[in-house]
């Protein structure tokens, strides 16, 4: 477990919980209650873990018992890996036991339905007994800080405890990102499904009190309780913890999707663009840039005023980042005389001293060019952040001269370095994830780059601006603004009044 202490926080039972059961725990290969077993005992968590069925005596080194209140070391959070026809029987008896918190991860459905259905039936069931409740429908979660690992699919088992927290509407993203992204290491990621009872707006609240957390990224339908939600961003705000969203519904179609897939209202895409504007919160489109945004922010929390410069190898992939660079809103630092000179003194005859920079002709001079030129570049009073593009080589490598460069000058100059490759590939390098842990992102593809600079810079300028100050408003007038705003659209006149009397 993390040796930082922490204040209590209302999800402790079930994020940091002193004792766990898993009902339904299975010795059977490939069952979802034997693969929650198996990631309960691979993360190490330090509690007790007893397994919940009558049909064993242990479960892969674990003591089994017929009932919850069987369990000698208690259960304060109950892991259900048991079918919808069980469950509702079983939550009733871990309620009796006790039970604090409990993760869901069926969808809640049964095929003939009661009035209310399951979903509310097991909803109801827990507020009443005020159980904090992750899911149904979800993936689980995994906190790595206090090395509680609830999923019922196998992770990869070289994760280190981070700053990073991701929260999301998506089990397959979940998966996804926290399995393949070696670069990125998690201190708390969650599916949460249904949310029952828990909100993203909750698990926000709980990692922003936690003393690791540097970025939260957002994949959301919805925010199911959007006063909670409104309240988690102002926090962050306030705590100068970066958040980035990928918020899906922005079209029709895309919205009518969410409904059907979790029960999620999206809601008009541009109240969520204004609220993400309102509280700093960086919204991408896809989930390479929020990958690539949950990597770079937490390095470039704090930029000093100017632009970007990058170091290239190939004059026509500079090209390509300068297109892009006008696309994305990416400005270029302009560079100084001095700094202008200094690359001229070091660069081959031909090479022009500019940025974006190619800065490889003959390669005689290599490396020390390229090292003399990336750090005339940084040391400009007009760069803010730096990256070096390159291509990855054979197997995906990562060129090593790049590495060192980058770590050289990141500690010279106090500034965000950044490696960015033109392209993936299929191959994947071991220092990669090593720069990433000692300070240098290494992402893949202009875009997602060029994306999460962006919100670098735009997250600067919105710290820099003064408080938004809200005028007093007479409240006879809110209410009767709220009484119309219940009914039809306004019209053209109608919404110009509006805007006029706020």
């Amino acid at each position: 477990m993390t040796t930082v202490a922490t204040a209590p926080h209302r999800l402790d039972p079930l994020l940091r919980p002193s004792s766990v059961a898993v009902v339904g725990g299975s010795p059977r290969a490939g069952s979802v209650g034997a693969m929650v077993v198996r990631q309960l005992v691979v993360g190490g968590f330090a509690g007790p873990v007893t397994v919940v069925n009558p049909r064993y005596e242990e479960v892969q080194g674990l003591a089994c018992v017929p009932t919850v209140a069987d369990a000698p070391g208690g259960a304060e959070h109950v892991v259900f890996a048991i079918s919808d026809d069980r469950i509702e029987t079983e939550f009733a008896a871990a309620i009796r036991a006790g039970a604090r918190a409990a993760t869901i991860m069926s969808a809640l459905s049964l095929p003939t339905e009661g009035d209310p259905p399951l979903k509310e039936r097991i909803r109801a069931m827990a507020r009443e007994a005020g159980v904090v409740l992750c899911g149904g429908n979800g993936m689980g979660f995994y906190n790595f800080h206090h090395r509680l690992w609830v999923c019922g699919f196998e992770t990869r088992a070289n994760h280190l405890a981070g700053g990073t927290v991701l929260l999301t509407h998506s089990g397959s993203l979940f998966t996804a990102l926290v399995d393949s992204e070696e670069r990125i290491d998690y201190g708390l990621a969650v599916s949460s499904g249904q949310e029952l009872t828990t909100t993203l707006a909750d698990y926000m609240d709980f990692a922003l009190d936690q003393p690791w957390t540097r970025v939260i990224g957002l994949f959301m339908e919805t925010a199911r309780d959007p006063v909670a939600f409104e309240a988690a961003l102002a926090k962050s705000l306030a705590r100068d913890i970066p958040v980035v969203a990928l918020k899906v519904g922005r079209t029709a179609a895309s919205a009518r999707m969410a409904v059907s897939h979790s029960g999620a209202i999206a809601g008009n895409h541009a109240t969520y663009a204004a609220l993400f504007e309102r509280y700093g919160v960086g919204e991408v489109r896809s989930v390479d840039e929020l990958a690539a945004a949950m990597m770079l922010l937490p390095e470039a929390r704090r930029l000093s005023p100017g632009g970007l410069a990058s170091s290239h190898d190939s004059g026509g992939e500079r090209g390509v980042m300068v297109d892009l660079a006008a696309d994305h809103g990416v400005p270029f630092s302009d560079l100084s005389e001095d700094t202008v000179a200094r690359l001229a003194a070091v660069l081959d005859h031909g090479l022009d001293p500019v940025n974006p920079l190619d800065r490889w002709g003959t390669g005689r001079n290599y490396p020390a060019d390229f090292f003399d030129s990336f750090r005339a570049l940084m040391d400009d009073p007009g760069t803010a952040i730096g990256a070096i593009a390159l291509d990855r080589s054979i197997g995906g490598r990562i060129n090593p001269d790049a590495i060192r460069i980058a770590l050289e000058t990141r500690r010279a100059t106090g500034k965000p370095v950044v490696i960015v490759s033109n392209h993936q590939g299929s191959g994947g390098d071991p220092a990669a994830v090593e720069a990433m842990r000692a300070g240098v992102p290494v992402l893949d593809g202009l875009p997602p780059f060029l994306v999460a600079c962006r919100l670098a810079f735009a997250r600067r300028d919105f710290l820099a601006l003064p408080p938004m100050g809200i005028e007093s408003v007479d409240e006879a007038m809110v209410a009767a603004w709220r009484d119309r705003l219940a009914g039809e659209p306004l019209d053209e006149a109608e919404g110009l009044t509006l805007l006029r009397d706020f």
